[in-house]
């Protein structure tokens, strides 16, 4: 106190405006992105699936999911986003695990129900039905109304049947 000089008393801080408005508006910004990729995920998910009402509905049944906003941000992100939040609202305990889990291990976890639902059923490995052979053909007995090949068959036959006799 004994070096204080006169002009030293505190002064208070003044804020910056400019910095907190800029703040202010990037939070804006972001939630407003948040929002919108969110009902896009959502209108694409009740375009893909007649039940996607359910899905969200299960996942309310785990809690606020504001709470817990990378998990959505994470499935926004994906390519089938909304294959995954759909498929996780019906299996409710896929998702209490995802959700339990800490940021980055729960957005891997989430790639890997991606990668899983986005791979195509699997192929019978059965070989492919046989072709029958021959079969039927044309029992057309117009020869005016024959192919040539089949005119030449028609008439070989006759003549097969003639010799036969």
């Amino acid at each position: 106190m004994r070096n204080r000089q006169p002009g030293d008393e505190a002064k208070p801080e003044i804020p910056d405006v400019e910095a907190l408005a800029v703040k202010k508006a990037q939070e804006l910004f972001e939630q407003k992105s948040f929002n919108e990729a969110c009902n896009t995920t959502y209108q694409k998910g009740k375009e893909s699936f007649q039940d996607f009402d359910e899905a969200v509905k299960g996942h309310s049944l785990l809690g606020d999911l504001g709470q817990r906003r990378e998990y959505l941000e994470a499935i926004n992100s994906l390519p089938n986003g909304p294959q995954v939040y759909h498929h996780l609202g019906k299996h409710l305990d896929d998702a209490a695990h995802i959700l339990s889990l800490p940021p980055v291990k729960m957005a891997l976890e989430l790639t890997k129900v991606s990668d899983k639902l986005s791979k195509p059923a699997p192929v019978s490995k059965a070989p492919a039905p046989i072709k029958p052979l021959g079969g039927g053909g044309s029992h057309e007995t117009d020869p005016s109304k024959m192919s040539i090949d089949e005119w030449i068959k028609w008439r070989d036959d006759q003549a097969d049947k003639a010799r036969h006799r």
